[in-house]
C-alpha cells in the first residue's frame, strides 16, 4: 500500500510505498528534499509532522533530533515511514540545484594543513561540466559501493581541480589510504554536487560564520563566495580547534581581516563555540548563522542561540559525522559518543 506525502509550502507531492522511507521516495521520484548522510545521524533530513501517521524504520529512535524538536512533531525523514497520507513541512529552505554528475578524477597534490588533517586536490578534467554551490559536497566512491562525503573546499573552479580539507580517522577506510599511501595521479572517483547547505544569496542581513575542526572547508568556500560578491554586510567567524596549531589556515583568514573591513575573526581554542558567540551577543535577532562541524557543537547551538532571540528559519547547519569502523554495527552508540566530544 503506498501512502501519498505532500511538501506544504512547495509544489511536490508524491507516493511512498510500505517500508520505504519518506526520503528515499522522494529521491527516488527526483525530488531535491535536503538531506546529507541518509544514516539517521546529520540531521539534515528532519521536517515537521502537520498531519498523518508515521512510524520509524529499523528500531531508529530519532537520535539526530532533540527532545525539543521532538515535543514540536519532528521526524528524521531518512528513517521515518508514512503510515497514512501525510503533510511535512522542511526546515531548510531549497536551493539552487545542480544535475549530479559521476567524475574520474585524479589527485593533483596532497598538503598536510596540521597534524591529521590533509589538503587534497583533485583534477576533474577539462570537460567536466560540474557545476556546485558554495557549502555543498561530494561522495567519493570508493571500492565495494562504499561512499564518504566531503564537503568542497574551493568557491569555485581554477584549473579543474576541486579543493577538500579531509580528517584522518585512524582505521579509516578512505582516510588510512590518503594519509599512507596516496599520491599524485591515483585515480578517484566522485559524484556530486550534494547536500543543501549554501548561503541564502538574497540575504542582506550580518552573518555569523561557526567552524569546528574540517567544519571550515564548507565555511571557507561560502566566506570566498561573500568576497567576490559585492556583499558588504557585517560578517564574524567563529572557529574553534583543540589547538592553536590545529587552526589551519589562520593565515589566509587573518589576510581577509586585513582585506575586508566588515569581516571580523574570533578563533576559539578548547572551548565551545556556541557559548563564546552567547558571551558576546547579547541579541542574535538580526543575524543570520551557519554552522559546520561536529553534531555536539551543531545541538549546543540550537539549545542555547533561541534564548539570544535567534530566529530558527535563519539558521543553517552542516553536520560532519566522521565513518568511524564499525559505526554501520553501533550508530547510535557512535552517535552519543559523537555527542559528548563537545
Amino acid at each position: 500500500m503506498s501512502c501519498k506525502v505532500k511538501i506544504e509550502g512547495t509544489s511536490f507531492t508524491y507516493d511512498q510505498d510500505a517500508g520505504e522511507s519518506i526520503l528515499e521516495a522522494a529521491l527516488a521520484q527526483g525530488i531535491p528534499f535536503p538531506h546529507a548522510c541518509k544514516n539517521g545521524l546529520c540531521g539534515t533530513c528532519k521536517a515537521r509532522v502537520l498531519k498523518g501517521e508515521w512510524e520509524y524504520l529499523d528500531g531508529y529512535e530519532g537520535a539526530a533530533l532533540t527532545r525539543k524538536e521532538i515535543a514540536e512533531g519532528f521526524l528524521v525523514s531518512c528513517k521515518a515511514s508514512a503510515r497514512s497520507n501525510i503533510s511535512i513541512q522542511w526546515m531548510e529552505p531549497v536551493r539552487e540545484q545542480h544535475d549530479e554528475r559521476t567524475l574520474e578524477a585524479s589527485v593533483s597534490s596532497i598538503e598536510l594543513l596540521c597534524p591529521g588533517i590533509a589538503r587534497l586536490v583533485l583534477d576533474i578534467g577539462p570537460d567536466h561540466g560540474f557545476n556546485y554551490r558554495p557549502g555543498q559536497y561530494v561522495d567519493f566512491v570508493l571500492e565495494g559501493g562504499r561512499r564518504r562525503p566531503y564537503s568542497i573546499a574551493s568557491s569555485v573552479i581554477e584549473n579543474n581541480t576541486l579543493d577538500f580539507h579531509i580528517r584522518h580517522v585512524p582505521g579509516g577506510y578512505f582516510t588510512e589510504r590518503l594519509f599512507s599511501g596516496m599520491a599524485a595521479g591515483d585515480k578517484l572517483t566522485v559524484e556530486g554536487p550534494k547536500g543543501n547547505f549554501g548561503l541564502d544569496e538574497y540575504a542582506n542581513r550580518p552573518m555569523i560564520f561557526v567552524a569546528g575542526g574540517t567544519g571550515f572547508a564548507p565555511i571557507k568556500s561560502m566566506l570566498e563566495r561573500l568576497f567576490q560578491t559585492a556583499s558588504r554586510q557585517e560578517i564574524v567567524l567563529y572557529r574553534g580547534a583543540e589547538s592553536r596549531e590545529a587552526l589551519y589556515m589562520d593565515g589566509l583568514i587573518r589576510s581577509w581581516e586585513d582585506a575586508y573591513p566588515f569581516f571580523n575573526y574570533r578563533p576559539v581554542i578548547s572551548g565551545s563555540l556556541p557559548a563564546a558567540i552567547a558571551r558576546q551577543h547579547n541579541d542574535l535577532s538580526d543575524f543570520d548563522i551557519y554552522l559546520a562541524g561536529p553534531p555536539a557543537m551543531i545541538e549546543q547551538a540550537k539549545e542555547i542561540f533561541p534564548a539570544y532571540k535567534h530566529p530558527q528559519d535563519r539558521f543553517f547547519s552542516d553536520a560532519f559525522i566522521y565513518q568511524i569502523p564499525g559505526m554501520e554495527k553501533n550508530k547510535r552508540s557512535i552517535l552519543q559518543r559523537l555527542f559528548a566530544r563537545g
